[in-house]
């Protein structure tokens, strides 16, 4: 808990003490509340007209009064449950870090994997303050907690890495769905999660745009990196990380550095890294392939960019699914006319070559978001998806009795809100999925 220091007279203080006072009989109460009780006290506080860091100051104070382990409250405002949440694993590391590296007064070093929408395998704006916010928390709670962006150097020094992952999912049962935050740190030694914690925020309405870097991607990347992110965030402290997240590290600190320099408009740097990454065995993978495709294009090196989205086709193909970011105006089956429609040739192009090549039989899956009914959706998806394997035809003729056409309309919404923007634009997605033939 927060103490004043005896005659201390600045204005700043005085305001907490005043407001430590003021809320002292709340505090003792809310120390015996269970979760589900403290929706009620949010919104008497909210009726009273507390700020925000008074509300954060109470959840703060919360987390020593309460036991942390196994206790969960009620969503949050955005900033207020990512600190409660950063306090929470910053104590488990604290009370793990040894006596030893204690008495030496000894710095740690961590690295934040940057959080990724769980649902995409994108970065967002919302994760980039999200990350902003831990480690703030930890300049703040923790000044001997050092927290460094993910790159091949400072992985090199760190001892923990920190992974997190952002999610839309049902609370308690609820029809809306809430972000639900989870992060786990993980020693950067022995591979074991040593702290693990979650959030919820009350928020719905965050932003969910996309970093440069996953904005102009021509697929959604979703790959076994991803999948074993996910898993190492989710996992329980005591446990160890997922193996394939932990032996890859040092390849996805190489690829964080490109994205982060992509980010910046640096597209030779970011080249440079991706090339590198590319060489290595663990390299082989979506992200590598679609920066080194965005980078080739913005520089404008052609024949190299196509070559990358063929790798990166290939890469697809091999894990059964494509899901292209073809963009259609609403209601239509034309293409949205932005920056990105130029490229389309190029990938019709190489989707049609590799599919040829690889022999593979294909159905290609029209999506919807939902809005608008569900008859209506249906036969939007499936005329998007026709109007594809038209343009596919016209690359390949000879592949096209192999592929056939799906329209699913909004039954497999991935975010299901329905607000037709860049939130769920993963549900307006067409996917070449890789079928048995005959079926």
């Amino acid at each position: 808990m927060w103490k004043l220091r005896v005659g201390e007279k600045s204005s700043r203080a005085t305001k907490y003490w005043q407001a430590q006072q003021k809320f002292s009989q709340t505090l003792s109460s809310l120390s015996t509340l269970m979760p589900e009780q403290h929706s009620e006290v949010m919104r008497t506080m909210e009726m009273k007209s507390y700020k925000l860091p008074l509300l954060v100051m109470v959840f703060l104070i919360l987390s020593a009064c309460v036991s942390p382990r196994g206790y969960r409250p009620t969503p949050l405002p955005f900033e207020a449950a990512v600190r409660f949440m950063a306090d929470d694993l910053f104590r488990q590391v604290g009370e793990q870090h040894s006596l030893m590296e204690k008495l030496k007064e000894q710095e740690a070093i961590f690295v934040i994997d940057p959080v990724i929408d769980a649902d995409t395998g994108e970065v967002t704006s919302t994760s980039r303050n999200i990350e902003k916010l831990i480690s703030a928390q930890a300049r703040m709670k923790m000044p001997r907690f050092l927290l460094q962006e993910m790159t091949s150097e400072n992985l090199a020094r760190a001892a923990y890495v920190v992974s997190g992952i952002m999610q839309l999912e049902h609370y308690r049962g609820e029809t809306a769905k809430l972000p639900h935050l989870t992060v786990s740190i993980v020693n950067t030694k022995s591979g074991q999660v040593v702290a693990h914690s979650d959030a919820w925020i009350s928020n719905a309405k965050l932003e969910f745009e996309p970093t440069p870097m996953y904005r102009d991607s021509p697929m959604y990347i979703k790959d076994k990196r991803v999948d074993a992110l996910i898993a190492t965030a989710r996992a329980a402290a005591g446990s160890m990380a997922n193996r394939e997240y932990f032996d890859t590290l040092a390849t996805n600190a190489l690829l964080d550095e490109a994205s982060a320099a992509y980010d910046k408009n640096d597209y030779r740097r970011a080249l440079g890294l991706f090339a590198k990454a590319a060489e290595r065995d663990d390299g082989q993978v979506m992200k590598t392939y679609s920066g080194l495709y965005q980078c080739f294009y913005r520089l404008g090196m052609m024949p190299e960019a196509e070559e990358a989205f063929a790798s990166l086709t290939k890469l697809g193909l091999q894990a059964g699914n494509i899901s292209v970011k073809f963009l259609f105006e609403v209601n239509k089956t034309d293409f949205f006319k932005n920056n990105k429609l130029p490229e389309y040739s190029i990938w019709m192009r190489q989707i049609a070559k590799r599919i040829a090549e690889s022999g593979s039989c294909i159905t290609i899956v029209g999506h919807a978001s939902r809005s608008g009914s569900e008859e209506h959706n249906k036969k939007l998806s499936l005329k998007r998806a026709e109007r594809l394997m038209e343009l596919l035809r016209a690359e390949a003729s000879e592949s096209s009795r192999k592929i056939r056409t799906e329209g699913l309309g909004y039954t497999e919404n991935i975010i299901g809100t329905g607000t037709n923007d860049e939130r769920d634009a993963i549900d307006r997605r067409v996917e070449f999925k890789v079928v048995e033939c005959g079926r």
